[in-house]
């Protein structure tokens, strides 16, 4: 009989314990898109967490160093260990994950029973607080250097930005890639970029092939002054094919 008990209290006990499960950070995962994840490469290593000081700064020092978003878990709520991430990420093989939280209220939310110690009897009704957070975990692997390109990141302009230039054809730099094309050009984050040899930006493609490894002029806005640039054009990456063996 004793012995019954021992290994219910054991079943129990293991049936409590916390598991390494991703829990939320998988409930709330969405990956990148597949265009972005072509540029990925997927990590052999142990992930390796970040808590973020200023989330923004943050963010920017991982793309600015070569490292690509390949999803994020991100929900309003409970604060969670960020070590419960670990497991998300190596199952997407991110080599670092940026954690950040901030926050933004509390709110009562009825009560719970809490039964008197012992034999005593009756109870107390406890109230119980909600704190609510916004969190976010950001999981990042290297960027393959064959898919750095330009080493540019850019967005669409605003309606309003589109005409203070005075055309919807440019695109505004949001990050530079460290020791890229664009880092060598001295391209700085908010600069609108117009051309590229003489093409916009919607024919970057053939500029790559047109111009690979030649020195051309970037036409660009910077604090609303026209100016130019020269960048070198990347080469294209070597593609080497496995042979079969004799």
């Amino acid at each position: 009989m004793k012995r019954s008990i021992i290994c219910i209290a054991l079943a129990l006990a293991f049936a409590w314990a916390p598991t390494a499960s991703a829990g939320i950070f998988e409930d709330f995962f969405k990956a990148s898109p597949p265009e972005v994840l072509a540029r990925a490469e997927p990590s052999k290593t142990q992930p390796r967490i970040q808590v973020a000081n200023d989330p923004d700064v943050d963010y920017r020092f991982m793309v600015e160093n070569g490292y690509t978003e390949i999803g994020r878990s991100q929900w309003r709520g409970r604060y969670e260990d960020p070590k419960k991430a670990i497991k998300k990420a190596k199952k997407i093989k991110a080599e670092v994950i940026l954690f950040a939280y901030q926050y933004v209220g509390s709110q009562a939310g009825g009560s719970m029973y809490m039964p008197h110690p012992g034999s005593m009897p009756g109870g107390l009704a406890v109230p119980i607080t909600f704190h609510t957070y916004d969190v976010a975990s950001f999981y990042f692997s290297k960027t393959r250097p064959e898919k750095i390109g330009f080493g540019m990141f850019l967005r669409f302009m605003t309606p309003e930005e589109a005409q203070a230039i005075g055309t919807n054809k440019a695109e505004v730099l949001q990050y530079v890639i460290r020791g890229s094309a664009a880092f060598d050009a001295d391209l700085t984050p908010g600069d609108v970029v117009l051309s590229i040899a003489g093409q916009d930006l919607q024919k970057m493609d053939q500029v790559k092939t047109d111009y690979a490894g030649q020195t051309v002029p970037l036409e660009l806005v910077r604090n609303g002054k026209r100016m130019t640039l020269q960048i070198t054009v990347p080469n294209a990456p070597v593609v080497t094919l496995n042979k079969k063996p004799k």
